[in-house]
C-alpha cells in the first residue's frame, strides 16, 4: 500500500503481485499528519504481517 496525504485528502493505493490487482481509494482529513508511506503486506496464509519496507531492508541486513 501506497499513503499520500495532500490537500486535506488522503489517497491509499492498494497493488498487489498475485493475483496482479490495483485498487486507489480517496479519504478527507481533518489534518495533515501524513505526509507519503509504503506499506507492505506480507500474507501466507496462516498470518499476516505489516511494515515499512525499511524494516523489512532493516532486518535483512542484521541476519
Amino acid at each position: 500500500m501506497q499513503l499520500k496525504a495532500e490537500n486535506h485528502k488522503l489517497t491509499v493505493v492498494h497493488r498487489q503481485e498475485v493475483p496482479e490487482f490495483s485498487q486507489v481509494r480517496v479519504f478527507l482529513l481533518s489534518s495533515k499528519e501524513i505526509t507519503e508511506r509504503k506499506i507492505w503486506i506480507i500474507d501466507i496464509g496462516e498470518y499476516q504481517t505489516m511494515l515499512f519496507p525499511k524494516e523489512y531492508y532493516s532486518g535483512r541486513l542484521e541476519e
